[in-house]
């Protein structure tokens, strides 16, 4: 029966160096927290909610266009497109927290979209930052075009 049992070779500098290997892939998680962040975002229901609040999102900036919209509806409209751009506003920040605030996330294709995305929330938070824009953009015209887009 002794030919059956495998002898372990290994000694402790292989399980050190097996243990700085994976470190190391976690090494680009350096800020607290950020590793479990990015687990979150990679979950396919967080995409689908993510989705459903674009679409959500795009039918409310539809009805916000109609004429003879009755006052309150317009503002709840709104008020709800608002919460929507912080939850992507909030969003955005997380995922970027998550991937070290590294300046490459920023110029992915999909950061790009969020940015525009949330443009208007920080336009309307931040009137400094729309004085600095071309007026077709910093005009409620121009952003309901942007988001539209």
């Amino acid at each position: 029966w002794y030919a059956n049992i495998e002898e372990d070779i290994s000694t402790d500098a292989d399980n050190f160096r097996a243990y700085d290997k994976n470190e190391s892939n976690d090494s680009e998680y350096w800020l607290p927290g950020s590793k479990e962040l990015a687990t979150f975002f990679a979950l396919p229901v967080v995409n689908v909610a993510q989705a459903s609040l674009v679409i959500l999102s795009s039918f409310l900036v539809a009805l916000g266009t109609l004429q003879n919209i009755p006052e309150l509806a317009y503002n709840t409209i709104v008020i709800a497109d608002d919460l929507i751009g912080g939850v992507f506003f909030l969003d955005f920040l997380f995922r970027w927290y998550s991937n070290g605030f590294k300046r490459e996330y920023l110029f992915n294709p999909f950061s790009i979209l969020d940015a525009i995305f949330i443009l208007p929330v920080l336009l309307k938070g931040m009137p400094a930052l729309a004085a600095m824009l071309p007026g077709a953009l910093s005009t409620s015209s121009g952003l309901v075009n942007l988001r539209l887009l």
